[in-house]
């Protein structure tokens, strides 16, 4: 499925394990696979096994932040330029790789740095097979398939038009979560601008 965002999204456990099942299958198949992991510190235990496999590679990190709404502003603002250093880094090295796998790569991120990656995730996938793992819903909507796992189990399946016209657990998450967004949009922007940048993430 070359040239496919894939997103692997939902509560629980599951996310992580499909989306390294992937790499390693494509790494044996002989491509080139580039791994970045956030919501870890880069001492788990999948990312350092794969790290060894040829043809593989994993970019190492040395910090891990909460979530967004766990983080004070300072952190928020800390969080967003450690992450944003990586994300550079593997958006400068993808080219080099026929597929991407980010792991929670907005798990610490606020409404309008996620605008941001969301624009340059778009940029440097564009005919690259890609997969986004991530308990934020914000990115679905630009992806070509949703996989929502449920205690590691596929519970639903298909685009994000697919999945909200069918009303059922993800549309019950989707739903929740932008209200949750807009909330912080309003509450943490300064402008009008900065509460549309914040609307349009959901």
């Amino acid at each position: 499925m070359a040239g496919l965002t894939h997103i692997y999204c939902g509560d629980g456990k599951g996310k992580t394990t499909a989306a390294l099942g992937l790499a390693v299958r494509c790494a044996g198949s002989g491509r080139r696979v580039l791994l970045l992991q956030f919501f870890k510190d880069g001492k788990s235990s999948e990312f350092s096994a794969l790290a060894r496999v040829p043809g593989v590679t994993v970019i190492p990190q040395t910090r891990s932040f909460g979530f967004s709404w766990t983080l004070s502003p300072a952190e928020k603002e800390e969080a967003r330029t450690y992450y944003a250093g990586l994300l550079e880094e593997a958006f400068a090295r993808a080219g080099d790789f026929d597929l991407l796998v980010l792991d929670e790569p907005t798990a610490a991120l606020d409404p309008l740095a996620e605008s941001w990656f969301y624009e340059k995730y778009h940029q440097i996938s564009a005919g690259k097979t890609s997969v986004f793992i991530s308990h934020r819903l914000a990115s679905t909507s630009f992806c070509d398939r949703i996989l929502l796992i449920e205690n590691g189990v596929v519970c639903e399946e298909g685009t994000h038009a697919q999945l909200i016209a069918r009303k059922g657990k993800y549309y019950s998450l989707f739903e929740t979560q932008a209200a949750y967004y807009r909330e912080e949009g309003e509450q943490g922007g300064a402008n009008a601008n900065e509460k549309n940048v914040a609307a349009q993430t959901v």
